[in-house]
């Protein structure tokens, strides 16, 4: 057999045992997003391009050390900043007063935005803001960030070292046994 053919067979044997590893992770997937929509925890991709999907802030939340993101869209927030306010809406929802009841739909909806908006930035659909891609001494991120394969695991086929055919191997008949 040559090389390629060994490869060949390595990649179609590789291929059938991870078909079924695919299938399970897609099915876990829409699972997932079933329960989150039911839920309501992250708004929908139709909702965050809507006209009120990017809404801007309205107040920083007080466990939140960083700047000052008040007036500004959520796309252009950092991550630990969306965090918090998802955080601090979904508090304030939950722990609403009773005159404040009328404030509770409007604060799930803007907590399940951060949320949406905070895992956009996170899987590279959406890039981050400028002022959040800053890293160490000054040093700017990349503009593009490509976003990974989400609908299937990567995986990649392990590197086999190409057997030598030069070399006795212990099925060679004419191979000297070791003596002991």
């Amino acid at each position: 057999m040559k090389d390629d053919d060994i490869r060949a067979i390595v990649r179609q044997t590789l291929d059938v045992a991870i078909e079924p590893v695919r299938k399970a992770f897609a099915d876990l997937r829409s699972r997932l997003t079933a329960i989150e929509q039911r839920l309501g925890m992250y708004a929908s991709d139709e909702d965050l391009d809507g006209p009120h999907g990017n809404e801007k802030v309205r107040f920083s939340p007080k466990q939140f050390r960083g700047p000052n993101y008040v007036g500004k869209k959520m796309s252009e927030c950092s991550l630990e900043f969306l965090d918090a306010l998802a955080e601090a809406l979904q508090f304030s929802a939950d722990n609403a007063a009773p005159e404040k009841a009328k404030y509770v739909p409007m604060n799930r909806r803007s907590a399940a935005r951060a949320r949406a908006w905070a895992r956009r930035i996170r899987s590279g659909v959406s890039p981050p803001p400028a002022a959040a891609r800053a890293i160490a001494n000054g040093v700017a991120a990349p503009e593009a960030i490509s976003a990974p394969d989400v609908d299937a695991p990567q995986v990649e086929a392990p590197q086999i070292d190409e057997p030598s055919f030069d070399e006795p191997s212990d099925a060679d008949e004419n191979a000297e046994l070791p003596t002991f």
